[in-house]
Parts: structure tokens; C-alpha cells; sequence
């Protein structure tokens, strides 16, 4: 007896947790190119990624800016969100 499947099988699940730029790379990889590049970045020590996290979390808000509360999407916006 066969089964077919007409969608692939899921990937396997994970039972850990990723951290700092681990789970950038992470949701970087499940966006396709050029985002999965970013797996390059595994490459490094951990204790590297980790330096390079910690640096970059700790100047988020001097490369972003702070926001008081969160922005309503426009009706354009929400036309492209998924839900």
C-alpha cells in the first residue's frame, strides 16, 4: 500500500532554542534569497555571534530611533499583511 502526499512532509521539529543571531539566521534562512545568505554568518564562532549580537542590541535604538508606541498600518500596509 502507498501513500501519496500531495504537500512535501514538514521539516523535522526542533526541540532546542535558538539565541541571539543564531535565531536571526534562523528566520533569515525560512525568507529564501537573498535573506538565507545570511547563514554565512554560522560560519563564525559562537562566542563571535554572540559579541556581534550583544553589540548590535545594544545599539539598536542609535540605528533605528525610539518609537513612543507602535504605527497603525495605512490601508495599503494591511492589504499586504498575511491575517
Amino acid at each position: 500500500m502507498t501513500i501519496k502526499l500531495n504537500h512535501p512532509p514538514e521539516k523535522p521539529a526542533f526541540d532546542g532554542a535558538f539565541t541571539r543571531l543564531d535565531s536571526f539566521v534562523a528566520v533569515m534562512a525560512e525568507l529564501g534569497w537573498p535573506w538565507r545568505a545570511a547563514r554565512l554568518l554560522l560560519l563564525l564562532p559562537r562566542p563571535v555571534r554572540d559579541w556581534l549580537y550583544d553589540r548590535f542590541a545594544k545599539n539598536r535604538y542609535a540605528l533605528f530611533g525610539r518609537k513612543e508606541s507602535c504605527e497603525i498600518p495605512s490601508a495599503e500596509l494591511k492589504a499586504r499583511l498575511i491575517g
